[in-house]
Order: C-alpha cells, then sequence, then structure tokens
C-alpha cells in the first residue's frame, strides 16, 4: 500500500485567502480543507501512515479524527 501525504491548499476566506490542509490518499484522491493547522494534518497523516490505514477505512478515520479534534476544541475553550 502506499502512504498518504499532507495536501496543502489556498481557498478564500473572507476578503482574503487562508491556507487548509486536508490528506492526499494513496490512490491519489485529495480529501482537502480538513483543517487550518498544518501540525494537525501532519499529526493524521502520520496516524494513517504509522498505523497503515486501509484505504477502505481512511475516510472513516479522516472523520473520526476531526470530530475529536473539534470536540477537544470546544472543550478546551468551553471551560
Amino acid at each position: 500500500m502506499g502512504k498518504y501525504g499532507l495536501l496543502e491548499e489556498t481557498i478564500k476566506a473572507g476578503n482574503g485567502v487562508a491556507a487548509a490542509y486536508g490528506v492526499v490518499l494513496p490512490d491519489g484522491e485529495r480529501v482537502g480543507d480538513i483543517t487550518f493547522s498544518k501540525q494537525s494534518a501532519e499529526r493524521l497523516v502520520g496516524l494513517l501512515n504509522e498505523n497503515e490505514v486501509e484505504l477502505c477505512h481512511a475516510r472513516d478515520v479522516i472523520e473520526d479524527y476531526i470530530f475529536n479534534e473539534t470536540t477537544l476544541e470546544i472543550k478546551y475553550y468551553g471551560e
């Protein structure tokens, strides 16, 4: 199986642009605009590669990662 890679895109944000990050799947498909945090995206790509996540499970793992990251941010900032 190939490796997952980091995807960096420039997207429109308000009146300007911002860097958004995602994942390039081993088959070349791109899952973009996951986060504005490069560190978070790099952590996700690392987890996918270290755990050798099968391609058929990748979207579920990405979705769970996004949910957990968002939940942690809400708890942290909500306290």
